[in-house]
């Protein structure tokens, strides 16, 4: 799998995979770590949204601190938020694009940041692997 098997949304990017919850759940985290994200908070969501959801606040201290040194106020945006959960097929790995939050605010640093955001979510969902039930 790669990057190119996610699919680019307004403001996030997807990716599905034949996996039961609990298993994609743990190699969504995985393929995350793999690309140096931490993961700052978790939340399960099923109750308020039905069905199996979790949400994950990824972050990575470099890059935090990268963007707070842009912009105090970035940190408001931040950690990044990676949706997980469970649909007919398997599940579905939704993780915000930061070049809609961080990049759209003018300035030049965090619009760079941003886009390195992005290519490593990219990257770490293409990692997650098609799987199987």
């Amino acid at each position: 799998m790669s990057a190119s098997d996610v699919e680019e949304r307004p403001f996030a990017l997807r990716r599905t995979a034949a996996f039961d919850f609990i298993e994609g759940l743990n190699r969504t985290k995985e393929a995350l770590r793999e690309q140096g994200f931490d993961i700052a908070t978790t939340l399960d969501a099923s109750g308020a949204l039905g069905g199996a959801y979790t949400i994950l606040g990824v972050s990575d201290a470099d890059l935090l601190r990268r963007a707070v040194e842009a912009d105090p106020d970035a940190a408001a945006l931040l950690p990044c938020s990676v949706a997980v959960h469970g649909d007919d097929d398997g599940i579905v790995v939704e993780a915000v694009d930061p070049t809609a939050t961080l990049g759209g605010v003018g300035n030049e640093a965090l619009g760079a940041l941003a886009a390195e955001v992005r290519a490593r979510l990219a990257a770490a969902l293409g990692r997650i692997p098609a799987g199987g039930r």
